[in-house]
């Protein structure tokens, strides 16, 4: 719990911090500030609106009685809670929590922040840096274990920008050591980035959730956390912990499955391409609505199914916009099938023939407006992709005792997502259709990968490790 004093709106306030609520009362003179009566109606002994109260900041700074702390509080909601009694003397307001800062000094410019996770372990690993001197260990033999210096273990993944401030960024491993502990050092992969001074804790949230978002797609899922993040500061002895988020989303851990923790994009597949991939995911170019919560909810579905369609439709009309157009008599076809639907759907508004129908014109509409089928667009980028795609092809279909040609995936997953897209939610998948997906499923990521210039073999190894694929074949990464 945590209680101290904070300014709201140029007033004094008391703050309680308690099971994610913050509860605030002014200092003095509350009747003064709000004024419920004349809109307020009197029930039960209090006053009560039905007008929610506005809160007009992102962030309170507060200072604790107890330790004269200063702790940020990011709220979860926009809107007060509150209670008054008759008299207007006690009155509380009430914010549901997302995020605490907890400062461990008197800065307040903020010049970096370091994140720490398993997901972050597993992506820049630091067995590296860790080497072995002498024999092998024996009864009588002696061998040093040699932590390479931290000047070593650091790789310059480029820079980033966000809300047209410079981020650098690099991949380091901390160590730390303890005493009296059967562990005495441990190492950790630390995320660095690096800013000019700030005091805007909307930028380094919003830094921070990038950063998250940037691991779920590394990782094919939502549940990925920080086990810490540390906002640093800096003076003229060089950069030093300032504060630290000790409450947040952003900390919880909500992946259970041990063989999640296994599938992910290591760096060195992608090397100085992470910094590209970083700085789309902020500017939110990459397609990743598609992305599961966890691996239990990777399961083929009919809402997945639909999902990675969308996911697989909207990169390729980014990455391939400027493929040949369809002849012009395909286009005057287009044209005037268009216009007969859009008389079918007037008239279906005319006779007020429910919306379902007008829904059903819409989508058709959209279909028809194509620049190119569909089928043409998988079909086109099966095969553009077919060297990475193939050993996986062979692999899935093969392990059913299956021979399928790219045509064959092709026309099986356009006609069961025309099935789901036109409503027809209550139909069975076709055979092999989980099959199918997913190769869709690493053809996106082929797309997207393939984009920032990753080399195939790269690409083969990272299907292979994300999607956790049994694939018996050699990868050799450049």
């Amino acid at each position: 719990m945590y209680a101290g004093e904070l300014i709201y709106d140029q007033k004094g306030y008391r703050f309680i911090i308690k099971e994610q609520q913050l509860k605030l009362m002014p200092l003095e003179g509350y009747s003064s500030l709000f004024s419920f009566m004349e809109r307020c109606n009197k029930t039960g002994g209090h006053y009560h609106t039905s007008k929610s109260m506005e809160c007009h900041v992102n962030y309170f700074i507060g200072k604790c009685y107890d330790n004269g702390m200063k702790i940020v509080i990011i709220p979860k909601s926009r809107h007060f809670g509150y209670s008054n009694n008759l008299s207007g003397d006690v009155s509380i307001l009430t914010l549901p929590i997302l995020h605490i800062v907890e400062f461990v000094g008197q800065a307040d410019e903020i010049t970096g922040i370091h994140l720490m996770g398993e997901e972050l372990d597993c992506l820049y690993p630091a067995f590296p840096f860790v080497g072995h001197k002498g024999k092998p260990f024996t009864d009588d033999e002696h061998r040093s274990v040699v932590l390479k210096n931290f000047d070593d273990t650091r790789n310059d993944v480029g820079k980033v920008t966000i809300k047209d401030v410079d981020v650098s960024c690099e991949l380091q491993i901390a160590q730390t050591t303890h005493f009296y502990s059967k562990t005495p050092v441990t190492l950790h992969s630390v995320l660095s980035l690096k800013f000019s001074e700030t005091e805007d804790f909307d930028f380094l949230f919003n830094l921070i959730h990038s950063a998250k978002r940037l691991l779920s797609y590394l990782c094919y899922r939502n549940s990925v956390s920080f086990t810490s993040v540390r906002l640093m500061s800096t003076d003229d002895k060089g950069s030093y912990e300032s504060a630290k988020v000790v409450s947040s989303p952003f900390l919880e851990q909500t992946e259970n499955d041990e063989k999640a923790k296994k599938q992910f994009i290591p760096h060195f597949a992608i090397k100085d391409k992470l910094s590209h991939i970083f700085q789309d995911v902020i500017d939110g170019k990459l397609y990743m609505r598609h992305i599961p919560d966890n691996l239990a909810t990777s399961v083929l579905n009919v809402a997945n199914f639909i999902m990675i369609m969308t996911a697989f439709e909207g990169e390729h009309d980014r990455l391939y916009p400027n493929l040949p157009a369809p002849d012009q008599a395909k286009i005057d076809a287009q044209n005037a099938i268009k216009r007969e639907l859009e008389d079918l759907k007037v008239a279906s508004a005319k006779a007020k023939l429910g919306k379902s129908r007008k829904e059903i014109y819409r989508r058709l509409i959209n279909e028809v407006s194509r620049h190119r089928p569909l089928n043409e667009q998988v079909l086109y980028s099966l095969e553009k992709h077919k060297e990475v795609l193939q050993p996986f092809i062979n692999y899935l279909y093969g392990l059913n005792g299956i021979t399928v040609s790219l045509s064959e995936i092709t026309n099986r997953v356009c006609e069961q997502r025309n099935d789901f897209a036109h409503g027809n939610l209550t139909k069975l998948f076709k055979p092999n259709a989980n099959l199918d997906i997913r190769i869709i499923k690493c053809l996106v990521y082929t797309m997207q990968l393939s984009a920032y210039g990753i080399p195939i073999g790269n690409i083969q190894g990272i299907l292979k490790k994300l999607f956790g694929f049994n694939i018996p074949i050699g990868v050799t990464y450049v």
